[in-house]
């Protein structure tokens, strides 16, 4: 529903910015810290480190786990690979070689992976190797990747070599990024750089960033967006609090933004509360996406707010995501609340417009049975909301 750009900006836990670093792999994603440095840092290891994946318990059919990996090199693990029948059995040996032997031999753990057949496994399995390669030769580790690996295995590679770098030395992993110039790879890396060193340290990412003469202007802003992202979810008053200052110096409103709406994840209430102290100019351009993230959690309470405290010029666009999230989770009372507004209410054509437009996308069939059963000029209303969004969305539209 929102037309507002400011849903656009990089916020990490809730749109997660590194586009296509996502994949999915049979390892667990190919790099662990990648996966983390999207999600809520609740939920990723303390200090932010990547982890290798689980080893599961059982081999396939309830037998034994597989014998050891193998002594001797890349033939005699391949030769032990290739002995193996169940796919679950394979991922755990090549999951139990790339930790045992990964830091210790790289080369030849690249060359038995290299020798596999092409493979989903072998994609995930040599993601997961350049993760850990990563540690401690990370430059070479990003070559590998690059000889190795295509297309969305390289980015998910890419990925999880960017947040090991960041995790283990984010000085080094930032000076790398100001020498490249495919921005197209080193700007979703340096996101992940930023994300894996703030889950550590979130005030030495700080100074680097604000001291590191090397970066560019744009690639300070996407590094900063990406630290208030992280911050957030382990101080959010700190981390809004240093977004305030940055975002001032630099100009870059995005920065307070992105941290705003990851509290909001967090603490809807909270956040509400402190958006209400901002410059009004900023505060009312971020409250209609405040309000669709706070009805994803808690709808009653974000319709309550929608309706009582949001700014003027704001709240038909929030009361319109209020409606479009709520109608995610229970449609029936979305389009029951908004249908309950004040006719006179501003608010009130977006509100239904939301709750109509989400439920119809869900199940059209549902949805107009319901609608049905509503008054003539009710039903009348909604349809002419629905019509009035199909044709904004037409090309050319307006």
């Amino acid at each position: 529903m929102s037309k507002n750009p400011i849903r656009h900006t990089l916020l990490v836990f809730v749109s997660g910015l590194a586009v296509g670093f996502g994949a999915a792999t049979a390892l667990g994603p190919g790099a662990d810290g990648a996966r983390a440095a999207r999600e809520p840092a609740r939920a990723s290891a303390p200090g932010g480190a990547a982890r290798p994946p689980a080893v599961r318990g059982k081999a396939a059919g309830g037998g034994p786990p597989p014998e050891a990996t193998p002594a001797g090199g890349p033939a005699e693990w391949l030769a032990g690979f290739n002995a193996l029948g169940a796919p679950p059995d394979k991922e755990r040996f090549l999951a139990e070689l790339i930790e045992a032997e990964m830091r210790r031999r790289p080369q030849e753990v690249l060359a038995f992976l290299r020798a596999l057949d092409a493979s989903r496994l072998r994609g995930a399995a040599i993601e997961r190797a350049l993760g850990v390669y990563a540690e401690k030769s990370p430059e070479e580790a990003v070559k590998q990747a690059g000889l190795l690996l295509r297309g969305g295995e390289r980015i998910n590679a890419l990925a999880g070599i960017a947040y090991a770098w960041g995790a283990s030395d984010p000085p080094s992993a930032i000076a790398w990024i100001a020498r490249q110039t495919d921005q197209k790879l080193a700007m979703p890396m340096l996101e992940n750089m930023v994300s894996a060193a703030a889950q550590a340290d979130p005030q030495n990412i700080r100074r680097l960033i604000e001291k590191d003469a090397l970066l560019s202007g744009e690639q300070r802003g996407l590094a900063a967006r990406a630290l208030a992202g992280v911050w957030t979810q382990h101080a959010p008053q700190e981390a809004v609090e240093w977004a305030k200052g940055y975002s001032a110096q630099s100009g870059d409103a995005r920065i307070l933004a992105t941290a705003y709406l990851n509290w909001a994840t967090l603490d809807p209430a909270a956040a509400a509360r402190a958006l209400g102290t901002e410059d009004k100019a900023f505060s009312v351009g971020l409250a209609a996406e405040l309000a669709g993230l706070w009805a994803s959690q808690d709808p009653k309470s974000a319709a309550e707010w929608a309706t009582s405290a949001a700014p003027e010029q704001q709240r038909g666009e929030a009361l319109g995501n209020v409606a479009d999230a709520w109608a995610d989770s229970d449609p029936e009372a979305a389009l029951e609340w908004a249908s309950l507004l004040p006719r006179d209410d501003a608010g009130r054509a977006a509100a239904l417009q939301g709750a109509a437009l989400r439920w119809s996308l869900r199940g059209r069939d549902a949805f107009e049975r319901k609608l049905a059963e509503l008054p003539a000029d009710l039903q009348e209303e909604i349809r002419g909301g629905l019509a009035a969004a199909s044709g904004s969305r037409r090309p050319g539209g307006p």
